[in-house]
């Protein structure tokens, strides 16, 4: 697969369906990445809260249940403000494909949106295209060449 930019790094999976929990591990791990699993949304903003400082992202299931992935997102949102740290990058992951639900998802305040099923190629893109967001607590940019150490 090669290369995805994520090596080294955490990302909190909030998705309450053990089979994409799985697919979305295997995937994320076998680029080095360590998963952390939230099985609903109120799950996702409590593992925000405590684990904030080494998220390079968060990838939300939309329909979860006890809180949905709506609901979670501005939670986070709110909390980010509240606390004053910089917006992390959470992408919409969800089985529907509608125009209404992915504007949703960017007004609520998500960066981006993917849907089921899962490819490699739509991750390394939409992790390559919000590089910025995903090094907002990192110093893995050397700053002389302007070059990033993910690849």
């Amino acid at each position: 697969i090669g290369g995805m930019i994520l090596t080294h790094r955490t990302i909190l999976v909030a998705e309450d369906n053990i089979i994409n929990q799985q697919i979305l591990s295997r995937i994320l791990a076998n680029e080095g990445v360590e998963v952390l699993l939230a099985q609903n949304g109120a799950e996702a903003v409590s593992a925000y809260q405590e684990h904030s400082a080494k998220l390079a992202a968060v990838l939300m299931d939309l329909q979860m249940p006890e809180m949905d992935g709506y609901e979670a997102t501005q939670a986070i949102r709110k909390y980010e403000l509240t606390h004053n740290l910089p917006q992390i990058l959470i992408v919409a992951i969800t089985a529907n494909a509608f125009m209404d639900d992915k504007q949703r998802c960017f007004e609520i305040g998500m960066d981006d949106y993917l849907t089921k099923p899962y490819t490699v190629k739509a991750f390394q893109h939409t992790f390559a295209h919000h590089l910025q967001k995903l090094n907002r607590f990192s110093d893995h940019v050397d700053s002389d060449s302007g070059e990033s150490d993910f690849v």
